[in-house]
């Protein structure tokens, strides 16, 4: 088997036979209907003449029309739509007759799948009527295993027997007779896709019965994706971890998609490919690709948030666009919508004269614009009507942006995780890396922030809590609010957008700093009864989500008091830096502000209440639900305007609280910050209506995760504390000694069942103490960021999947997995394994490993009020090549070289010694002296007027080392 970025291919060499069979798939791109290709080569490696019979296709066809659930539940019934049309031309076209649901509408259907087979022998082709009766084939077999009928008559009376092409599921076999002298060879081509109608297939029929046009289609294919991983292009010693980058990248794109800008100046930015990690292996996720051009899917929050945190260092042209799409569906209540649909343009004030210089026929074009659309649909729409476009499409599209408004489609899913806030940090801080001088316009210059308008709202404690098996839970979290839902629904467009005067005034629109600091507030009110960790109130945990049993066991998050942290510590430290700017915060979250300081003040008076941090969250959660009740329709709209400094005091005191908590998980754990808590009621009452007061709770402790270790390496910044945090994992169970891996969570054998599915788990498998990809890789981004480059060098070649075994790890190591078996697994024959797919958060991972590993976490920074880019790559010796060379491209579009004669670990180096040669698109060779360009020559590079630059290192280590 051969595995290629676009392509699969397999082989077999059959002595026995004298055959080599080689079959090759990939898919047809460019083109109005998508289509696989199979390719099959058979040669006679023999020394005589072999006559050869062969059926070679798919033993059943899906019509169009079907789907996965008519075909397990009623496809006895359903059968009877089936037809396949156009056989006597030698296309079939498969497809139901007509729409099968109960209703008075029925339809006819036009779409279908289609099969188109030739035969390349002897410098000719022939183009292959299929066989689509499967009975033909396998006679009384019906599981379609063992072909009966081939097995026993001639393939010629099989061929000449008349077809059933109705009321079964059919099939699509290429029958093929011929006699093979030694050495010859032919060629199958089969094309396997789906039209929008056999009108549309028929201007594919001559293209698609071409060898010159299916090859070259092949090396097209090949191109756009070498294109595409072209903007990670790495080059060093080792050819495999070069290789392993672009899958990355691909698999990144896939998952969180390629953007494209639509319009330069706002930005607006739009993503291909975008689609949920769905595929066979990992089944429990179902995902679309929109058939239109310019296709895209559906996303999950989390998951397209994490995979686009580098895509501003490897597209600086995106800038902020991003962070405002995401910031953007942070909810009031500091929650978000799961599922991303993407997005779509509403046109406004655009005019014939506009469209007459774009089509022919300006006026339709006019009015199929009153309607929301997609740049894929839009194009297809002037095919279907055949307008004619006088300009490119891609002019087209920029013109017809412009006056486009851009609606993201999210919709709820099914519940709030307590983590997806937090990557918006992550987004902030990868922007700011490129665009340092641009963080007081980020902040407070633009006030277009929305909120996202959901009708699922968190209940109040009196409606959550609930007696279960003479036990207190937490089991009804969420509630579609009929009130919230139907004015939503009243709304002409926009609908879910927050609106002023409770729901029904103008959207109201706001700056990222007031939106921080309120979702700040919001997290903060959601402290647990021991002031440690964030509730999981809303009915669903945090990036560990197999521990779907902990919000019903009042569980808490301490990872997501670590990320409060940072995120507060941003806004004091931005807020110091710039302690004039005004921040127009709505009344609601000013009173909740005030509100929280008040509470904090008494708290801190209470120093010798052993009970304050449950007094603390009982008014805390009070807040919340006073907060969010007046909140529930949208603000009233009336804002106080402060200054920036006004508030940092009042921050301060909540860092200071949330790091008392925090110290004392450490303190508790033996070093180490433990990630989640849940809490047993000890002591409530049963109100006369049935609500639950809680009085009381006892915390419960859970066994080591590797996401607390690695929150905690995001708060901690003194280095020889996360010396000792490295060398205390390494003694934890965290640690698999036989692997050199580390896994994702210690045993969980003295846990109850309640906490969730990872309990049930086998040790070793999923979610339960295996090697899960994505969380390692984050520990292995902090090793880098941090600084502990012995450490994660030490650690490098037993992680990252390019360097393992093959054999061992059971799937290409140029191909990430979810998760790899550990020793813990009593399947010792399994034990470095890996299963599931491959589009995992990993792949964004590692790209930011990347980074830092080449140039450093932030490349662009202020010194002075001066732009600067600073190089400071943290690559070892070995990685550079026989010359000590070792490259890569910066910001997708300039390839740096590193000169390295004396392979030193580059950390080892005083880089202010190294000497920098810049080349520039107008032929300039510029020279700079040490590891940092300064002023309008990084301007330059960040702008694209860069091709190459050279980067000379010092050949001795400092010093001091």
């Amino acid at each position: 088997m051969y595995i290629g970025r676009s392509e699969l291919e397999i082989e077999e060499i059959n002595e026995e036979l004298g055959l080599k069979i080689n079959v090759l798939y990939y898919t047809i791109p460019q083109e109005k209907i998508p289509a696989l290709v199979r390719r099959v080569t058979i040669e006679n490696t023999s020394s005589r003449k072999r006559r050869i019979e062969l059926l070679d296709g798919l033993s059943f066809i899906v019509p169009y029309g079907l789907n996965d659930w008519v075909l397990k539940h009623m496809l006895t019934t359903l059968k009877a739509w089936i037809e396949v049309y156009n056989l006597d031309r030698g296309i079939p076209f498969f497809k139901l007759k007509s729409s099968t649901e109960d209703v008075p509408r029925v339809e006819e259907l036009a779409q279908g799948n289609f099969y188109l087979s030739f035969l390349v022998a002897r410098g000719e082709k022939k183009l292959v009527k299929p066989i689509v009766d499967p009975d033909l084939v396998f006679g009384s077999d019906t599981s379609l295993i063992h072909p009966e009928n081939f097995a026993s008559k001639p393939l010629r009376e099989i061929m000449n027997t008349k077809q059933v092409i109705f009321n079964k599921l059919p099939s699509a076999f290429t029958p093929v007779e011929i006699e093979l002298m030694p050495g010859e060879s032919i060629k199958i081509y089969s094309v396997i896709g789906y039209a929008p109608s056999m009108h549309v297939l028929e201007e594919y029929i001559a293209k698609f019965a071409s060898e010159e046009y299916l090859e070259e289609k092949r090396r097209e294919n090949n191109a756009i994706i070498e294109e595409i991983v072209g903007d990670v292009y790495t080059k060093t010693s080792s050819q495999l971890f070069d290789e392993y980058v672009k899958q990355c990248y691909l698999d990144n794109v896939l998952r969180g998609g390629y953007p494209i800008i639509l319009d330069k100046e706002r930005p607006l930015v739009y993503y291909l490919y975008m689609r949920k990690h769905g595929d066979q292996e990992r089944d429990y996720n179902y995902f679309v690709l929109t058939p239109e051009y310019y296709s895209t899917g559906n996303a999950n929050y989390r998951d397209v948030n994490q995979n686009r945190r580098e895509y501003v260092f490897l597209h600086p042209e995106i800038r902020d666009y991003d962070i405002k799409f995401f910031v953007n569906l942070i909810q009031v209540d500091g929650y978000n919508p799961l599922v991303i649909n993407g997005v779509k343009y509403h046109c406004r004030n655009i005019g014939l004269e506009t469209l007459r210089e774009l089509v022919d026929r300006p006026g339709e074009l006019l009015e199929y614009l009153k309607q929301p659309v997609t740049p894929g649909r839009l194009l297809m729409y002037l095919e279907e009507k055949g307008i004619k476009l006088k300009v490119s499409e891609e002019v087209f599209l920029e013109e017809i942006i412009k006056y486009c408004e851009e609606e993201v489609d999210a919709v709820h899913g099914e519940g709030f995780w307590i983590d997806h806030w937090t990557y918006n940090l992550d987004l902030i801080e990868s922007y700011l890396g490129v665009y340092p001088e641009k963080k007081r316009e980020l902040l407070f210059k633009d006030p277009s922030y929305t909120y996202y308008d959901n009708p699922f709202i968190v209940l109040p404690r009196s409606k959550r809590y609930v007696l279960d098996k003479g036990r207190v839970r937490q089991y009804n979290s969420l509630l579609e609010d009929p009130e919230k839902k139907k004015l939503i629904e009243s709304r002409r467009e926009y609908k879910h957008l927050v609106r002023t005067n409770r729901g029904r005034g103008e959207v109201y629109k706001t700056t990222l700093a007031v939106k921080l600091f309120n979702l700040a507030l919001v997290k903060f009110a959601t402290l647990d009864p021991d002031g440690m960790g964030i509730e999981m109130e809303a009915g669903k945990p945090g990036w560990y989500d197999a521990l779907n049993g902990l919000p019903g066991l009042f569980g808490s998050s301490v990872g997501e008091t670590a990320e409060l942290i940072r995120l507060i510590d941003f806004l004091i430290e931005s807020f110091e830096e710039y302690p004039d700017e005004e921040l127009k915060i709505p009344v609601e979250v000013w009173e909740l502000y005030t509100s929280i300081l008040k509470l904090l003040e008494e708290y801190n008076k209470r120093i010798n209440d052993e009970r304050r941090d449950h007094w603390l969250w009982d008014n805390l959660s009070r807040l919340r639900e006073e907060y969010r009740e007046k909140t529930k329709l949208g603000f009233m709209g009336s804002e106080v305007v402060v200054k920036t400094r006004d508030v940092i005091t009042g921050l301060e005191a909540m860092r200071e609280k949330l790091w008392s908590g925090i110290n004392r998980a450490i303190e508790e754990n033996n070093g180490l910050l433990p990630m989640y808590y849940y809490y047993e009621p000890v002591e409530y009452q049963v109100g006369e209506n049935g609500e639950i007061i809680i009085h009381r709770f006892e915390r419960k402790k859970t066994p080591l995760f590797l996401e607390g270790v690695v929150k905690q390496f995001r708060i901690t910044r003194n280095r020889e504390a996360l010396k000792e945090i490295y060398r205390k994992v390494k003694e934890s169970e965290l640690y698999d000694r036989k692997l050199g891996m580390y896994k994702v969570n210690a045993p969980l054998r003295d846990q109850p069942i309640e906490i969730g599915r990872a309990r049930a788990f086998p040790p070793g498998w999923l979610e339960n103490e295996s090697i899960w990809l994505h969380m390692e890789y984050k520990y292995m981004l902090e090793l880098v960021k941090k600084g502990l480059y012995e450490e994660f060098y030490q650690d490098f070649k037993k992680v990252i999947v390019a360097f393992l075994d093959p054999g061992v790890y059971g799937r290409s190591p140029l191909e990430n997995s979810s998760f790899i078996v550990s020793s813990a697994y009593p399947d010792e024959t399994l034990h470095g394994a890996g299963f599931v797919a491959r589009l995992t958060g990993a792949n964004a991972e590692f790209l930011s490993i990347w980074k830092n590993m080449f140039i450093g976490d932030k490349p662009f920074k202020l010194e002075n009020g001066e732009l600067v880019l600073e190089f400071k790559p943290a690559l070892p010796g070995w990685l550079f090549d026989n010359e000590g060379k070792a490259s890569f491209k910066l910001l997708g579009k300039c390839i740096v070289t590193y000169y390295n004669p004396s392979r030193i670990d580059t950390w080892r180096l005083n880089l202010e010694e190294a000497r920098i040669i810049v080349y520039l698109r107008n032929n300039e060779k510029i020279e700079v002296k040490g590891n940092k360009i300064r002023g309008e020559l990084a301007l330059k590079i960040r702008n694209g007027e860069a091709t190459s630059i050279e980067i000379h290192l010092p050949n001795k280590p400092e010093t001091t080392h």
